[in-house]
C-alpha cells in the first residue's frame, strides 16, 4: 500500500516537473530586433553609426 502512494507521488511530481519545464521553454525570450541590432554591434558587424541609425529607428517605430 506505502509503496502504490509513493509510486503515485512520483509519477505525479514527475509529470509536473515536464510540464513546467516545457512551460519554460517556450516562455524564453527569443529574440528581439533590438538584441539582435546589439549583438551585431559587439561583434563588429556594424559601425556605430550604422548601430545609432538602426537604433532610433527602432525605438521610434517601437513607441508610434
Amino acid at each position: 500500500m506505502l509503496i502504490g502512494i509513493i509510486v503515485i507521488i512520483a509519477v505525479t511530481g514527475y509529470t509536473v516537473y515536464i510540464v513546467v519545464r516545457q512551460l519554460i521553454k517556450k516562455c524564453k525570450v527569443e529574440d528581439t530586433p533590438l538584441r539582435l541590432l546589439n549583438e551585431r554591434y559587439v561583434q563588429g558587424e556594424i559601425n556605430e553609426e550604422e548601430y545609432n541609425q538602426k537604433y532610433s529607428f527602432l525605438t521610434n517605430r517601437s513607441r508610434s
